[in-house]
């Protein structure tokens, strides 16, 4: 399992290379690449965060995508990216005003 969550992470900071390799030399910005890019980037980390977690914190999940999302979503204006965040921050709220308890 090791294995995979460094796979996840590696491919997220080749991915963020990459994305910023377009947007520099190639002038692809709001091209859709690097849309995709980003995507695939936050979609790396947030799997990540779940592999590390174990799949049994749900809540913690959401609190360390909430930092990655709005980050992507500052650093690259994209406004799915900033939903994305925008509902994770409401769906974390939620989970910790009902009391979720996640059951084994």
């Amino acid at each position: 399992m090791k294995w995979l969550l460094v796979f996840m992470f590696h491919c997220c900071f080749n991915i963020v290379f990459s994305l910023q390799f377009f947007i520099n030399t190639k002038h692809h910005f709001r091209t859709g690449i690097d849309d995709c890019l980003l995507y695939m980037a936050v979609f790396f980390t947030i799997a990540g965060f779940t592999l590390i977690t174990d799949f049994s914190s749900p809540k913690l999940v959401l609190l360390l995508s909430i930092p990655v999302l709005i980050f992507g979503a500052w650093r690259y204006f994209d406004r799915f990216v900033a939903v994305l965040a925008f509902l994770c921050l409401l769906t974390y709220v939620f989970l910790l005003a009902s009391g979720f308890a996640w059951e084994n």
